[in-house]
């Protein structure tokens, strides 16, 4: 599957892949970022998302369609 970020109607992902190399430019330790291949990039910020979606969260979704959690209301 590949990367599909927010927002669009399939996002399987909060961030791009652009959005992320730019996040961690300024981090410590992410030479496990910015060593990796751009497809393990990729599954990393779906699994992310993945993890974040699995949560329960108070209020709900901006638009009962929209395949993530976020935006809320």
């Amino acid at each position: 599957m590949s990367l599909i970020a927010w927002p669009t109607t399939s996002a399987n992902s909060y961030y791009s892949n652009a959005d992320a190399d730019i996040y961690f430019t300024d981090r410590l330790n992410s030479t496990d970022w910015t060593g990796a291949t751009e497809v393990v990039q990729d599954a990393a910020l779906v699994t992310m998302t993945t993890m974040i979606d699995r949560e329960v969260y108070q209020g709900a979704k901006e638009v009962s369609t929209q395949p993530l959690q976020f935006p809320r209301s």
